[in-house]
């Protein structure tokens, strides 16, 4: 899911002269940078991998992306990860970004 900061740069509305560009714009590319680097994937928590021995490996989680539908479940464990869109010039190398409470239960 694209967030909705992202999204409304997306319109055609967004922009007051389709000559500007909002990266080269001192007044908006410091709000842009922001928003990219703070821009997170939320994944869900599904199981963990098996080790050798036959039991869980509780270092190993197993996540997945969040689907809308999966909102509606109870008690499910949700991170926030890094996301990285290079067609939109968000890459990890470039943006440094601080989360400090990345998981939540849903339900």
């Amino acid at each position: 899911m694209v967030p909705p900061q992202l999204r409304a740069m997306m319109t055609e509305g967004f922009l007051q002269s389709p000559n500007m560009d909002p990266l080269q714009n001192l007044a908006t590319s410091a709000i842009i940078e922001e928003t990219m680097a703070n821009t997170f994937m939320s994944v869900k928590l599904v199981g963990f991998e098996m080790g050798s021995d036959g039991m869980l490996n509780l270092s190993s989680p197993i996540y997945q992306p969040v689907q809308a539908s999966d909102m509606a479940s109870s008690g499910l464990l949700i991170k926030a990860v890094e996301s990285e869109v290079s067609a939109l010039g968000m890459v990890k190398d470039n943006y440094s970004s601080t989360i400090y409470n990345n998981i939540m239960i849903v339900g």
